[in-house]
């Protein structure tokens, strides 16, 4: 309820004396603007037609007048508010809140057709795309997507001739969650990810060298497997990690430091070396943001 608003639009809008009251609160600086200037330097600056501006701002905008935000629900309320004939916002919220994570849920709530028609299948070749750029930077390694056997498909395999190892990575893509809800949504896929991982290793060895020679186009023999899930945010409970035991459990930002790190200290074996590099960076960070309870006394 405390709010500083900083009016430089039209005149009487607020009384002078409400605008130098919200002045002095200085905890969140809020800017009404008339809404055609916003309008029309968004479309000039994005190169959007008015059909698409209205589209996109569907996403973010509520009406002051309205009793719902359609939009509204796990984590997400519209940071804009059309107020008159202009916006109020925070820069500050808006930088945080026009994600492309909150993009993905309101297209989803709003238009769940839509959303599995054009985005849901798109979702998980992306960061397979994204992930293969990342695992490239290592020279050494062989990665080649979206590998079909006969009992599924390897959403990527990495092989390094140097090792005489793989990593085999089975990629879940998702609506990054927020809330209990979306948490166990998360946990479901990450879970499925598990006994496709596990397949491979209830082949024989010849059957394993043989898939593998046939995705890298060269010959192998007796080459040990590591196994990996990806995923686009996060992987649920504690539930869900103790079914995963060796499994290396990525997302793109902390697969970019593993494969940072490896790169940095010049590792023999960046495929075995992975799934543990993995685990010291995620304690390290765990320990960095000293999670735990602090007793005050008020």
């Amino acid at each position: 309820e405390f709010f500083c608003m900083n009016h430089f639009f039209y005149e009487g809008t607020f009384l002078s004396s409400c605008h130098r009251y919200f002045q002095s609160v200085k905890i969140y600086q809020f800017q009404c603007i008339l809404r055609y200037f916003i309008d029309g330097l968004i479309c000039s600056v994005a190169g959007l037609q008015g059909d698409e501006y209205g589209k996109l701002m569907r996403f973010f905008t509520v009406d002051a007048k309205a009793r719902i935000a359609p939009q509204a629900g796990d984590g997400f309320f519209p940071p804009i508010v059309k107020l008159g004939d202009g916006y109020l916002f925070s820069p500050q919220i808006v930088r945080t809140v026009m994600s492309t994570r909150n993009l993905l849920y309101v297209e989803n709530k709003l238009d769940p057709d839509s959303f599995s028609r054009r985005i849901a299948n798109e979702m998980e070749p992306a960061l397979i795309a994204a992930a293969v750029k990342i695992l490239q930077q290592i020279s050494q390694l062989i990665v080649v997507p979206n590998v079909c056997w006969e009992r599924g498909e390897i959403d990527i395999l990495i092989f390094n001739p140097d090792e005489n190892a793989a990593l085999q990575v089975q990629a879940k893509a998702a609506i990054p969650p927020e809330g209990a809800r979306m948490t166990r949504a998360m946990e479901t896929r990450i879970a499925e990810a598990i006994p496709q991982l596990e397949r491979l290793h209830q082949e024989n060895a010849n059957t394993i060298d043989e898939l593998i020679s046939r995705a890298i186009k060269r010959k192998v023999r007796a080459v040990t497997v590591y196994d990996a899930v990806l995923t686009s945010s996060c992987f649920g409970t504690s539930t869900v990690w103790q079914r995963m035991k060796e499994m290396a459990a990525l997302n793109l930002p902390l697969l970019a430091t593993v494969v940072g790190e490896i790169r940095s200290n010049n590792e023999q074996k960046p495929i075995a070396r992975l799934a543990a590099t993995a685990i010291e960076i995620l304690d390290r960070w765990c320990s960095d943001l000293s999670p735990g309870w602090a007793l005050e006394k008020v």
